[in-house]
């Protein structure tokens, strides 16, 4: 075999080597990002279900000892709150019979059970609906209230999205500088494992002399 070809073969078994290295990286890297960003979506959920859970067995209580009523109470005293929630209360047909303000995120509730084919309301459910990602998210929670009728809760969770979204844009830029230092290290690795073929094709090369 010719010095040639030998250095063609080594030259391809290296890049076949750098790109193998390359692949493994960027999937390790893939898949630790994506856990990542699941495992801060979990938490990110868990808190604002967690959130509207609270703010559901408030309500509860209020509504057993005074019914709408005592409800209505609770929202008339309030002046300007930190954390706002928008709270519904609905029968087995989707009429209203009480809300505290009206509000795109029950346009968009309404609209979304009007597209599913099954009649009345879950027994207890959650529903996400944003529009654009300037405009808003939130997370709804239904359970049921009383026979017949059922407390809608509904919370901003646009500070989740912002996080998550900002967890994104991070991962991307994160991805192309490990992708490019992979192939650095890729050729490295290569480069080492290649130093003892090439000792030994130069060692066989003289003995052919």
């Amino acid at each position: 075999m010719s010095s040639r070809t030998t250095e063609t073969l080594h030259i391809t078994f290296g890049l076949r080597l750098e790109l193998l290295y390359t692949a493994a990286m960027t999937v390790m890297i893939g898949t630790i990002f994506a856990a990542t960003y699941n495992i801060v979506h979990h938490i990110a959920l868990a808190r604002d279900r967690e959130v509207i859970r609270a703010h559901t067995t408030q309500f509860k209580v209020l509504y057993a000892r005074g019914g709408l009523m005592a409800i209505d109470n609770y929202f008339s005293q309030q002046i300007n709150p930190t954390e706002p929630v928008f709270v519904r209360i609905v029968d087995d047909f989707n009429r209203v019979h009480f809300i505290t303000v009206s509000h795109p995120l029950w346009t968009m509730l309404d609209q979304k059970e009007e597209e599913k084919t099954t009649k009345g309301i879950a027994t207890s459910k959650w529903e996400e609906l944003s529009r654009e990602e300037s405009e808003g998210s939130w997370l709804v929670g239904t359970t049921p209230l009383s026979p017949g009728f059922y407390l809608q809760v509904g919370r901003s969770n646009a500070e989740s999205k912002l996080i998550l979204a900002h967890l994104r844009r991070t991962g991307f830029r994160i991805m192309l500088p490990a992708i490019l230092l992979s192939l650095l290290g890729g050729w490295f690795m290569a480069h080492t494992a290649l130093v003892p073929l090439r000792a030994m094709g130069q060692l066989f090369g003289l003995l052919q002399i």
